[in-house]
């Protein structure tokens, strides 16, 4: 089944970092996020029932070396340290800085969708459709809500997912076949597909 759900059962099983990718028509884009792609529960938080988590009270996770990316461009697109609109003096006076609700609004796992920034890439419960529009959390410097913030990833504000991957990233010197990537010790490393879906379905390897 190509769901959200379905891909999280699978993505939670890798703990660290991932890179999600993303064909809609001819365009490919994508994130690299530096945590478990998984929903995240916010310790002592009462607001989750039965696994699912409220919409108001969205858990952020990921810091700021995560960021998004064109293939089609070749373009980079980096975190400029925007933090969630979350983050309150009430909150900050109840809670410590690790609280969820004051991290950096790099990505957030939820069962209804999933978002990377604060609305910069959203992909829907389906995994059929998605919207972006940069320079909430991300971006290289257009104006926001311009047509260069709306289309830069996919060519449109909201788009179809034709194609979606799901790498494991590690930063450790891969031993063995199937590396996406490579590199000298210390850098990223794509060494094994966790998931994708085409035509409807996932596939999970």
């Amino acid at each position: 089944q190509r769901s959200l759900n379905a891909l999280y059962s699978r993505t939670s099983k890798h703990a660290g970092p991932c890179l999600l990718i993303i064909k809609s028509g001819s365009a490919v884009f994508g994130a690299y996020l530096s945590d478990t792609l998984a929903p995240a529960v916010s310790a002592g938080f009462s607001g989750e029932t039965d696994g699912q988590l409220s919409q108001s009270h969205e858990v952020w996770a990921g810091s700021p070396s995560c960021y998004l990316f064109s293939a089609t461009l070749g373009l980079k697109i980096p975190f400029h340290a925007r933090s969630t609109m979350m983050s309150t003096s009430a909150n900050k006076s109840r809670h410590s800085h690790e609280d969820p609700f004051t991290r950096h609004a790099a990505f957030c796992a939820q069962r209804d969708e999933l978002k990377v920034g604060d609305g910069d890439l959203i992909i829907d419960a389906s995994l059929t459709r998605g919207s972006s529009q940069l320079e909430q959390s991300y971006g290289v410097g257009v104006v926001p809500g311009s047509p260069e913030a709306l289309c830069l990833l996919a060519g449109r504000p909201t788009f179809r997912v034709d194609h979606l991957e799901v790498w494991a990233a590690s930063t450790e010197k891969e031993e063995g076949k199937g590396s996406k990537d490579g590199g000298e010790d210390g850098s990223i490393r794509f060494g094994c597909q966790i998931a994708w879906c085409l035509n409807g379905s996932l596939n999970l390897t």
